[in-house]
């Protein structure tokens, strides 16, 4: 049976994003699992420091911000609500700087802690002291030197425990920053490229091609992630996946490259009325995007009789293969 694949309009932990021309990033909220991308991160360099994350670490992405954390660490954001109920010896907490009350009344000790969470409403004029750099990204350092503000990444990320002040200079943009920013890439030679539901686009060769008439929902994880493939649906029926409960250390975080194409009758996107979205070779595109990383979605308006097209596409390591499989879509 193919991998089994969400192909739903708006998934947990995602909300349509406003793509404005060229001038479109995230600005995801406190008070909310996902939130809108209204506008461009500024006009510096985005790109991924993959030399930040340590041998034996796992990067953990938020928004437009990526932090990195040992692999034994436990993670956890207002989507999953893990409660260790033993001593552990860290824990990552995205898109809160506190432990959800909802989930984890009473948690276990963690030795090591840090947090991503978006900056939400912050004033530059509350930041007299110029900024120091990490990564090439300016940061204002609050909380005795605990807490970094990220204006251009939308983010706060806070650390304590005697790894904190390492967690904090993994600071760097997120895969997903690197697609939003429209650095154009050319389509390597070796990529392949394929026809589906109206649209033409390109991937790399290694990734196997997938098709199905089926739609599956995800099972439940840590953060969306693709299978590394070329999934291709016809969403002509639907079905429901066999899940596994999957242990909560940041292990189990896998930001793989592939892409899913889907278009049919149980694939039930809709472009947003009333937006300026992004053009892709002419196309009109709204981009959809979790919070916690993995996936990026794109509606797509193709020509012709069909219905508007889904794109997935997976982010991972510094998100120039995403960047550079949106770059080739167009109507075929």
């Amino acid at each position: 049976m193919p991998t089994a694949r969400k192909l739903a309009a708006v998934a947990i932990m995602t909300v349509a994003v406003i793509l404005t021309g060229c001038t479109t990033s995230t600005v995801p909220t406190t008070t909310s699992t996902t939130a809108p991308l209204r506008k461009a991160p500024p006009a510096i360099v985005v790109a991924v420091d993959t030399a930040a994350t340590p041998r034996g670490w796992v990067p953990v992405d938020f928004g437009l911000a990526q932090i990195s954390v040992p692999a034994n660490w436990w993670y956890d954001s207002p989507t999953v609500g893990w409660c260790p109920e033993r001593p552990i010896p860290g824990l990552v907490l995205a898109g809160e700087d506190h432990l959800p009350k909802n989930t984890c009344l009473h948690p276990a000790p963690a030795a090591s802690f840090a947090s991503v969470a978006s900056a939400g409403v912050e004033e530059l004029a509350d930041h007299p002291e110029k900024p120091m750099l990490v990564n090439g990204i300016p940061v204002y350092v609050q909380a005795g030197g605990l807490t970094y503000w990220a204006q251009s990444l939308d983010a706060y990320v806070h650390a304590s425990g005697p790894l904190a002040r390492r967690v904090l200079h993994t600071l760097t943009w997120s895969p997903l920053a690197v697609v939003l920013s429209r650095q154009t890439r050319p389509v390597p030679v070796s990529w392949r490229w394929y026809s589906f539901a109206g649209l033409r686009f390109a991937a790399p060769p290694n990734l196997p091609r997938v098709t199905s008439d089926d739609t599956f929902e995800d099972c439940p994880g840590v953060v969306p992630r693709l299978p590394p493939e070329v999934f291709l649906s016809t969403a002509t029926t639907a079905g429901a996946p066999g899940c596994v409960v999957l242990p909560p250390e940041v292990t189990f975080i896998h930001y793989n490259e592939g892409i899913v194409v889907a278009s049919g009758p149980y694939q039930s996107v809709q472009l947003p009325k009333n937006l300026q979205c992004l053009r892709l070779h002419g196309l009109r595109a709204c981009a959809m995007s979790g919070n916690y990383g993995g996936v990026v979605e794109v509606i797509v308006a193709v020509p012709g009789p069909f219905r508007p097209t889904l794109v997935e596409i997976g982010l991972s390591r510094n998100g120039m293969v995403a960047r550079t499989i949106l770059d080739s879509v167009r109507a075929a």
